[in-house]
């Protein structure tokens, strides 16, 4: 875990069971970083003042990456393509 995540790359964050999958991103990485570091950073912060929820969350951790400057989201574009084969004008059920 202690790969080293550079400036200008990005970064897709997942999470979830496999029926629940989920990611959030694409991001471009604004401050170099290992993500052993900034997990224990994070984690070292916890519980915030408010002290809900009573143990980090993936997307807590995803908005204090950002809010720390380590990545924004990027500009990107959604393109569903189907589900039962190819079919690049299908309408996207999870809009």
């Amino acid at each position: 875990m202690s790969e080293m995540i550079k400036v200008g790359e990005t970064i897709v964050f997942t999470a979830g069971e496999p029926y629940e999958y989920w990611f959030q991103g694409p991001m471009k990485v604004l401050k170099e970083f290992k993500k052993e570091e900034v997990s224990k950073e994070f984690i070292s912060q916890w519980p915030p003042k408010d002290r809900y929820p009573r143990r980090p969350s993936e997307s807590g951790f995803i908005d204090w990456m950002v809010s720390n400057g380590y990545v924004e989201i990027s500009a990107h574009h959604r393109w569903y393509v189907g589900s039962d084969g190819f079919k690049p004008d299908a309408e996207d059920p999870c809009r």
